[in-house]
């Protein structure tokens, strides 16, 4: 959680005037106020970038103050809680090993301009097993970089031991089926086989 903000550090990038801060209070800039993020532990503080409170070209970055140890853990998960609105901003998770080389991911990249995520809060899961899997040492930065946007907020960072078997649906596809023609269920809708 966000109680304590000596475990993060905040970076302005470029020009920005204003970054991220962490508290309790709600992101301002009327008429286009938002509501402060439902969090599991927002009354005790969650990271929030206020982009409409500055209204310009503005970026940065908040990050784990020190790397995490996960050499013992191969198969690894973060998960966040989010809430965010967009308009021309862009946000980021971003993963290094040596606190000076990143991997970025894009997160709320299917969003539409002025667009909110589904639910305040949205939990977000990424794979890091790939990237932090089984590594000594782990940065991890959320990266917001915008221009008169809205408002992004980040609460409950954790990160998880994958399960042994993480199902996901990459599609779907649906064939008709008749009892009178067929005498399986293979093409039944709505039915998955292993």
């Amino acid at each position: 959680d966000f109680s304590n903000a000596s475990n993060w550090t905040m970076v302005h990038l470029d020009s920005t005037t204003g970054g991220w801060t962490i508290g309790t209070t709600p992101p301002g800039g009327p008429p286009y106020n938002i509501d402060p993020i439902a969090s599991t532990t927002a009354s005790i503080g969650f990271a929030l970038y206020d982009s409409i409170v500055f209204c310009a070209v503005d970026s940065g970055y908040i990050q784990v103050a020190s790397p995490i140890d996960l050499s013992a853990y191969p198969n690894v998960v973060l998960q966040f809680e989010e809430y965010y609105r967009v308009f021309l901003g862009h946000t980021y998770v971003q993963v290094s090993t040596n606190g000076s080389s990143w991997t970025t991911m894009e997160v709320n990249s299917a969003l539409d301009q002025k667009e909110f995520v589904k639910y305040n809060p949205t939990v977000v899961r990424l794979d890091l097993s790939a990237l932090a899997g089984g590594q000594s040492t782990v940065w991890i930065r959320f990266l917001y970089g915008g221009n008169c946007d809205y408002a992004w907020m980040v609460d409950d960072v954790a990160i998880l031991n994958q399960p042994a078997n993480d199902l996901v649906a990459l599609g779907a596809a649906t064939t008709p089926w008749s009892g009178f023609d067929t005498f399986t269920f293979d093409s039944l809708g709505y039915s998955i086989y292993p």
